[in-house]
């Protein structure tokens, strides 16, 4: 959450577009499916 803090303090996220924070609890294996998540769906991914 310190992460999503940090982007918002930069700058980094648009104050007219809605966040999402997904937390995953400590699991990576959930990013091995990131593509079943997203699909098509209007996501915009910060790295």
């Amino acid at each position: 959450m310190a992460g999503l803090f940090a982007l918002a303090r930069e700058g980094a996220l648009d104050p007219s577009v809605p966040v999402v924070f997904l937390h995953t609890g400590g699991l990576p294996i959930l990013f091995a499916f990131d593509e079943q998540a997203y699909g098509t769906s209007p996501v915009t991914r910060i790295p």
